[in-house]
């Protein structure tokens, strides 16, 4: 009993531990064409790789936000996705580029994977057709609200 106990214990300090290592995504307001949108800010290279992999869903007016230090082409895969999403490529406060529908697998049944058009330090990712549904395009800008 004492060494189940034991076991028990080592466990949960293990389980912890995993949990305390896990940094707490900021989350901030953005507003593009007069439509605010809630969204949670990827920063760490954990959060920056893992993104919205393995969730169920999106809410509505609801996005993800990665912010890098430096400008690059951007590559980003639909790997461990459970639904479609439209991807607005950012520099800086300027709107470069759209991905719009991006299903998770391609007609071929591979992992859908996009690249950005041009370099940039900010990407949106938010529903599939949210992009379309508020009118959003090039030169847009992505006002950050807090």
């Amino acid at each position: 009993m004492r060494l189940l106990r034991l076991l028990l214990g080592g466990f949960f300090i293990i389980i912890l531990a995993g949990c305390i290592n896990q940094p707490i995504m900021k989350t901030s307001q953005i507003k593009i064409n007069n439509q605010i949108l809630k969204v949670e800010v990827a920063e760490t290279l954990g959060q920056l790789v893992n993104g919205l992999s393995r969730r169920e869903s999106l809410d509505e007016n609801n996005g993800m936000l990665f912010k890098y230090p430096n400008y690059q082409s951007r590559n980003f895969h639909m790997k461990e996705m459970n639904f479609p999403l439209d991807f607005v490529w950012i520099k800086d406060e300027v709107i470069v580029g759209l991905t719009q529908d991006v299903s998770v697998l391609s007609p071929d049944g591979q992992i859908n994977k996009v690249k950005s058009p041009n370099d940039v330090n900010l990407v949106l990712e938010v529903n599939a057709g949210w992009v379309r549904q508020n009118g959003v395009k090039i030169g847009d800008l992505v006002e950050t609200l807090d």
